[in-house]
C-alpha cells in the first residue's frame, strides 16, 4: 500500500513536470452544447456552456481513423490524438462534449468534437480521439 502511494506520487510529479516543459503548449476549454425549446416546440441551438478551461493539452493527427461506435448506435471517426493531465473535467470527457483549442503562434484556432476516451489512458493523463470540426 505504502510503495502504491510512493509510485502515484512519483507519477504525479513527472506529469507536472512533463506539462511543465512546454510539452502541453496547447491550452483547450470543454465545453458542452445546449438547446433550447422554441414556443413551436423545436429544439434550437443555445449557449454552450463552458465545463473547464485553461486546460492544458497536446494533439496529433491519427495517420489511421479511429472508429468507436458509441451507445446510441453512432459511429464515430476520430482524426486526432488529444491528451489532457487527468482531472475531474478531463476524465468525464464524453461524445456530448466539445473541445475548444487556443491558437498559438501562427496556428489557428481548433475545434474538436464527439470526443471519447481511449484505451491507454491512465490515473494521469487521459487520451481522447476526436473529429477535427474547425480550424
Amino acid at each position: 500500500m505504502a510503495f502504491n502511494a510512493a509510485l502515484d506520487q512519483i507519477l504525479s510529479s513527472v506529469v507536472d513536470t512533463v506539462i511543465d516543459l512546454d510539452l502541453f503548449a496547447y491550452r483547450a476549454s470543454i465545453l458542452l452544447p445546449t438547446s433550447s425549446t422554441s414556443s413551436g416546440g423545436g429544439q434550437t441551438p443555445g449557449n454552450p456552456t463552458t465545463v473547464a478551461s485553461n486546460l492544458p493539452l497536446k494533439f496529433k493527427d491519427l495517420k489511421t481513423p479511429m472508429t468507436k461506435i458509441v451507445a446510441d448506435k453512432t459511429t464515430i471517426v476520430a482524426t486526432h490524438l488529444l491528451s489532457f493531465r487527468a482531472d475531474q473535467y478531463t476524465e468525464a470527457i464524453g461524445p456530448a462534449h466539445e473541445i475548444h483549442v487556443a491558437a498559438l503562434n501562427s496556428e489557428a484556432a481548433r475545434v474538436f468534437v464527439r470526443p471519447f476516451r481511449i484505451k491507454g489512458s491512465f490515473h494521469h493523463l487521459v487520451k481522447v480521439a476526436a473529429v477535427l470540426k474547425s480550424q
